[in-house]
């Protein structure tokens, strides 16, 4: 039986959702032609509006935020649903109910609104958002023997597609058991979840709804707008352990001592997902001790040294399963960042902008994943700047991450596969990568229609990057439900090709090419699937 313990000491882990939608409502602009008044000064516009529910019953307490390149605000509803945003300078804003930045994105909760505001020539601008009202789920937690469990956690998964492989991410906060272990997630967004329970510190003790051990035994539940899931039960399971040992050696053939060693389960990446590290002794050997039955990869890094990993089964069994690794040494990337020059912004500004940007790796293999934790971003501060990294041999894609609004463009080198793929070799050195990002967002908005020309509400609608020199690591797909009138946007986007399909991922769709900064208004033809009626 676990020893009972309070959630406060358990480490949060938070994982960011790569599938989260948007629609654009309208675009508010100034009158056309050369204006008569002189400029304004910056400052002195203001943005009102409503949030209001599917329902068009104000929300109080909502988050609104409004953001612009280089600026973001922020403020909530009042008890009637209203909110202002004062003292803001003339430009175009991306306004919207429950929104937040994003690993770079700039995202709402699915089915919210946004609006598009142009201040360039008008002081005031009125909008009116939407934002479904969210769920609830609720039930209890309890031991083995059914009596009530009144420590521990319960997490809330989503199910994402990245690239390459399937995450499970974390939705919203943890929610800790009262006194006779039930437990509540309020304000859960319309979605497919899962549920995930830890009863002990160490983690050895886990559930899964309904009454799994393992993630992948688990089943969904759906929440609907303003859906209640209620009266679930997740019931205490110890983990099966087992034990892992071996040794790590230089390609000399000696021990090293200090090697950081870490086992990293193979299989969809999820909060509760296990990785234990630990570090050679003297003689180079290592020990891993309870560690919970299943497939993983043994990986070893020293910096400056190099890597290794290998796969390893851990089983329940009186002896240890082992490994013997031998590191290789690491390979190099170098290059150089192109940012092109922007006639709206200064170079100060323009250089001010880049300083938190850093180039990294990827790992498309499941062993070369393993093993990237040790790799460092090359960080990049000015224009036409050069970059190194350093990294185990493996398959790799590169990311940039930037403040906003800067975005990956592409990236290229000769050693580039047709699926802008690098591979390197232990050793290995390729220094011709070139790296060029933009600092202006896309976006696609349009309605979709069936083959009668009928607007269709509510249908999915997913955009996903059709060129493959300039992968992301949410692997540009972007995905949204069209709203009650069959509107729908998808922003922001890089400027690159995507395939945009009304329906199930996977049909025909229709190739939209952006450029940087560009909005392309698209009618898009509902494909033949189980979205037809724009249900799910």
């Amino acid at each position: 039986m676990p020893a009972q313990v309070n959630p406060l000491r358990l480490l949060v882990i938070v994982a960011l959702t790569a599938a989260v939608g948007v629609k654009v409502l309208f675009v508010l602009r100034g009158p056309a032609g050369p204006s008569a008044t002189p400029a304004k000064p910056e400052g002195a516009a203001v943005i009102t509006g409503l949030v209001a529910d599917d329902e068009g019953r104000p929300l109080a307490g909502a988050a609104v935020h409004a953001r612009t390149d280089g600026a973001q605000f922020q403020t909530r509803s009042d008890a009637a649903g209203r909110f202002e945003f004062a003292g803001l300078p003339a430009a175009v804003f991306d306004v919207r109910a429950g929104g937040t930045q994003l690993a770079g994105r700039y995202v709402g909760p699915t089915g919210s609104d946004v609006a598009i505001v142009d201040l360039a020539a008008r002081d005031r601008a009125e909008v009116r958002l939407r934002q479904p009202r969210p769920g609830m789920i609720s039930g209890r937690l309890v031991g083995p023997d059914g009596r009530p469990w009144t420590s521990g956690y319960v997490r809330l998964l989503s199910r994402v597609a990245q690239a390459d492989q399937i995450l499970y991410v974390q939705k919203g906060d943890l929610a800790g058991p009262d006194g006779n272990g039930r437990f509540s997630l309020s304000g859960v967004p319309p979605g497919r979840y899962y549920l995930a329970a830890g009863f002990d510190a160490d983690g050895h003790w886990m559930a899964y709804y309904p009454d799994a051990r393992t993630l992948g035994e688990a089943r969904p539940v759906d929440v609907g707008i303003a859906g209640r899931v209620e009266g679930l039960e997740l019931r205490a399971r110890p983990r099966r352990l087992g034990r892992g040992a071996g040794t790590v050696r230089g390609t000399d053939g000696r021990p090293l001592a200090g090697v950081e060693v870490r086992l990293s389960e193979i299989g969809p990446r999820h909060p509760d997902g296990v990785s234990i590290a630990t570090e050679t002794d003297e003689q180079g050997r290592f020990a891993i001790d309870a560690a919970p039955v299943g497939r993983y990869w043994l990986a070893a890094s020293l910096r400056g040294t190099g890597t290794a990993f290998v796969p390893l089964t851990i089983r329940m069994s009186a002896q240890p399963a082992s490994a013997d690794l031998v590191l290789e040494p690491p390979a190099r990337i170098a290059g150089r960042l192109r940012v092109p020059a922007d006639p709206q912004r200064s170079s100060s500004t323009q250089s001010s902008s880049t300083d938190s940007l850093s180039i990294g790796l990827w790992a498309v293999d499941g062993a070369a994943r393993a093993t990237t934790a040790g790799i460092r971003p090359a960080r990049v501060a000015a224009t036409d700047g050069p970059f190194t990294i350093e990294a185990p041999p493996g398959r790799y894609r590169l990311v940039v991450t930037a403040r906003s609004p800067w975005l990956l463009r592409k990236w290229t080198s000769a050693r580039l596969d047709a699926d802008g793929i690098l591979e390197i070799g232990p050793g290995e050195v390729v220094d011709d990568v070139t790296v060029e990002i933009v600092g202006q967002a896309s976006a696609i908005a349009g309605v979709v229609r069936d083959a009668g020309g009928h607007a269709v509400p509510f249908a999915t609608v997913t955009a996903e990057g059709d060129d493959s020199g300039t992968w992301s690591p949410g692997g540009d797909v972007v995905m949204t439900r069209a709203d009650s009138l069959g509107r729908f946007s998808l922003a922001p986007l890089r400027p690159i090709r995507y395939r945009v399909v009304a329906g199930e991922p996977g049909e025909r769709g229709r190739l939209v090419a952006l450029e940087p900064g560009q909005h392309r208004e698209i009618d898009l033809r509902l494909a033949d699937g189980p979205d037809r009626q724009g249900k799910r």
